[in-house]
């Protein structure tokens, strides 16, 4: 069995679905798991790993890190969820956290993601030019399973729900707000929508639909929440671009946990398990199609009931703990195996103190930033809900 140190730098979903499941299936796994923040890992926790795993690696310090665990003959891993090399204008990237990212890279054994579209840009980037594109497990009895239908009686409300981070609104607002006035107008009286973590103003809704929102709350009440809301239809609108192809299908796997039909943007990462009309729906790039899709979703029960049972069966047969635990190992048989040959004698204190200096500048740069683009109220929301967040997934 391999120690598995695993390093991240913030709280944050990620890490909170990392650390879970790690846990859950170290037994499978056949790893022992250890978490420490970044800020946080001592020079005992590195002499004690086999396997140094950094989570979204984009900081001097962990390159530091991986460096010098790599010259101490750990096995090193960098795991991203994001194309932090590329993020888009509209977020904040000062050339130490771009370069790290490369470098982070240059010095890890192989690059695991969630994304099979990382996997691809990243790979050739590392010492071994390996990758491994890792999926989420679903235990059978997360699953709120949904029985076939043959029939469905009309006159209930159709629930909408749009769980998301807050950043995400301007992709409901360019997709599906401009249809609003037609779905009020069509489905008047029969529809509620619900939000998670995500706030459009819909104010001149009001009167027309039930709108329901809740803040960012912690993992654990949040899948229990989804659950219990007995929604009919998840929303999950991305736009096209590099930095979006890059992201999981998470909202796939929780909408279906949940029993809930998903409408999708026709783009990666949704295109790698969604196919429209059999476990859900694709909409593309319009307010048109989305609407359209939509329209689709609401007006066919059983359809929509179909898609379920179909997205539910595909959880599984292919995202069981035996079956991504069989495919992980297989591509990553260190984790069982690996054994560091030597101690980890290099300093730490030094490199963390500078780590922890450079809190000051990343902040100022991101102040400044975001006080061009968005003013001084917009800032001190974005400060309010980076407190919200980091509280709900600590």
């Amino acid at each position: 069995m391999s120690k598995q140190l695993l390093i991240y730098e913030n709280d944050m979903p990620t890490v909170a679905l990392f650390r879970a499941a790690a846990y859950k299936n170290a037994e499978k796994m056949g790893v022992e798991p250890r978490f420490k923040r970044l800020q946080e890992v001592t020079k005992e926790d590195l002499d004690w790993c086999d396997i140094l795993e950094m989570i979204r690696p984009h900081d001097p310090y962990s390159v530091y890190l991986a460096k010098k665990a790599s010259e101490a003959g750990r096995f090193v891993i960098s795991y991203y969820d994001d194309d932090l090399y590329n993020l888009p204008p509209s977020m904040p990237n000062p050339f130490w956290r771009k370069n790290s990212v490369l470098n982070a890279l240059r010095q890890s054994h192989m690059v695991v993601s969630s994304s099979r579209y990382i996997c691809e840009k990243y790979r050739s980037d590392t010492r071994q030019k390996r990758s491994y594109a890792g999926d989420t497990i679903v235990e059978t009895e997360e699953i709120k399973r949904i029985t076939p239908l043959e029939h469905v009686e009309n006159g209930e409300k159709v629930k909408l729900i749009y769980a998301a981070g807050p950043g995400h609104v301007a992709f409901f607002n360019r997709f599906i707000l401009p249809v609003m006035p037609q779905l009020c107008e069509r489905y008047a009286g029969k529809l509620s929508i619900t939000f998670m973590g995500v706030h459009p103003d819909l104010a001149e809704f009001a009167s027309q639909i039930d709108l329901t929102y809740y803040p960012t709350m912690p993992l654990d009440e949040y899948r229990q929440k989804i659950r219990e809301g007995n929604y009919d239809i998840g929303l999950s609108p991305l736009t096209t671009d590099e930095f979006t192809k890059c992201k999981y299908f998470n909202k796939f796997i929780e909408y279906t946990i949940a029993g809930i039909v998903g409408v999708y943007s026709c783009t990666e990462p949704y295109t790698y398990v969604v196919r429209h009309g059999e476990n859900g729906f694709l909409a593309k790039d319009t307010a048109e199609d989305w609407y359209q899709c939509l329209c689709n979703a609401l007006d066919d029960a059983l359809l929509r009931n179909r898609c379920v049972c179909a997205a539910q069966q595909q959880l599984l047969a292919d995202f069981s703990p035996e079956a991504l635990t069989e495919r992980e190992i297989s591509a990553i048989p260190e984790l069982r195996t690996f054994c560091a040959q030597k101690p980890f004698a290099a300093p730490i204190a030094w490199q963390r103190t500078m780590h922890r200096l450079l809190v000051l500048p990343d902040r100022a740069y991101q102040l400044l930033f975001y006080l061009k683009r968005i003013g001084i109220s917009g800032v001190a929301e974005k400060i309010k809900t980076h407190m919200r967040n980091a509280k709900a997934y600590s």
